[in-house]
């Protein structure tokens, strides 16, 4: 953004909410229950900075969601790996 490259800032835009709505779509509503829901709401959110993010030139905005998938990937990897595989079935 600082750069002024728009074509490679399109890009990158286009593929983080492409990667936002791809942990979306991998969400088991039924099983996830409330947990499901919630990520599901806060991948929205990020979406949502993104773009803003993205019509404004604003680079805190991907900062923000950054540290959100930042603190997601922690609590994720924070779970014991035979409790993990569950969730990959």
């Amino acid at each position: 953004m600082s750069r002024k490259d728009f074509q490679n800032k399109s890009k990158a835009i286009s593929k983080v909410i492409g990667l936002i709505g791809e942990l979306q779509d991998s969400l088991d509503m039924e099983k996830g229950g409330e947990l499901s829901i919630n990520l599901f709401n806060l991948y929205a959110y990020m979406n949502t900075q993104v773009t803003k993010a993205n019509l404004n030139n604003d680079p805190e905005l991907l900062t923000e969601v950054a540290g959100l998938i930042t603190e997601i990937k922690s609590g994720w990897d924070g779970i014991p790996q035979d409790i993990r595989q569950q969730y990959n079935k």
